[in-house]
């Protein structure tokens, strides 16, 4: 039983499962980022950027902490700044 269990919250490697949920909302942003940067590197930078909109928090760490809030907050810095009203 105890075996059991402890597969269940590791992957075969023994490391953490890790939160599909979370890796559809970052793989979500880091897409979104891509298509309105139009540069994989730059939209890696903006991901791990704290921002001040975001309470200074990277767009990466606020869906992390905050899950479908933190991806709306930071979807919408991307929306600023795709059609122009980002300061």
């Amino acid at each position: 039983m105890v075996m059991f269990w402890r597969n269940a919250i590791l992957d075969h490697m023994g490391q953490p499962r890790r939160n599909i949920e979370l890796d559809r909302q970052l793989a979500e942003l880091q897409a979104y980022a891509v298509e309105v940067f139009g540069d994989h590197d730059a939209a890696l930078r903006w991901l791990d950027t704290g921002l001040s909109e975001l309470d200074n928090l990277s767009p990466r760490e606020i869906v992390t902490r905050t899950g479908a809030h933190g991806l709306e907050r930071a979807r919408d810095v991307l929306l600023r700044i795709e059609y122009g009203g980002y300061s």
